[in-house]
């Protein structure tokens, strides 16, 4: 995590830290492609050869897990360990929760690669499952130090023929609204209704 995101959020680090979740810091000064690559490095260094990684934001897994989407969320995790390079898109009902705005400029950039390359993919993916050996080629060659660098790792799965397949998954609803409006903490809260599988 970022210093100032640790800091901010003390409390949680340490109880999460303390129910056994590995906490990494990030060095002062580093960028947001850093951590990215940062993640999925460390997520190599826990993964069998044969094994798939994935890679995705606390919120948006912590929103899948805590509410009627938990079964699906897992059940395309599992799903996407069949691929090399899997994305998961929002589907149509997950775009509809977004607003507007949020929408509609995540959508001109998949648009206007459409136009220039004739492939529909979204350039900014909320979440991605990678056989190692895709996770380790991408690593090798990403250099980006935004939040372009997830659509960075599309194209440069595209460009080194690694075969990129998409998902369209209904949990990658916008998490905001539940966020701000939880109040508790996550262990504290109700119970979530049960999920239904795809």
């Amino acid at each position: 995590m970022a210093p100032p995101t640790g800091q901010d959020n003390a409390g949680f680090v340490q109880r999460v830290a303390g129910q056994g979740c590995l906490v990494v810091d990030n060095a002062p000064g580093s960028t947001l492609g850093d951590h990215s690559r940062q993640a999925l490095k460390l997520a190599l260094t826990h993964a069998r050869a044969e094994q798939s990684v994935f890679f995705g934001f606390l919120d948006r897994v912590l929103f899948a897990l805590e509410t009627e989407w938990r079964e699906s969320f897992l059940w395309d995790l599992k799903a996407g360990q069949a691929g090399e390079f899997v994305m998961l898109e929002r589907s149509p009902l997950a775009w509809n929760t977004h607003p507007s705005n949020y929408r509609e400029m995540e959508q001109m950039v998949s648009r206007v690669f459409q136009w220039l390359s004739g492939t529909h993919i979204e350039l900014s993916p909320a979440a991605l499952v990678l056989s190692c050996r895709a996770a380790h080629q991408i690593l090798d060659q990403s250099q980006s130090a935004s939040y372009d660098i997830w659509g960075e790792w599309v194209l440069l799965a595209m460009r080194n023929g690694i075969p990129v397949t998409t998902r369209r998954v209904d949990w990658l609803a916008w998490e905001d609204p539940y966020w701000k409006g939880s109040t508790q903490p996550i262990s504290s809260r109700p119970a979530r209704p049960a999920g239904k599988r795809p």
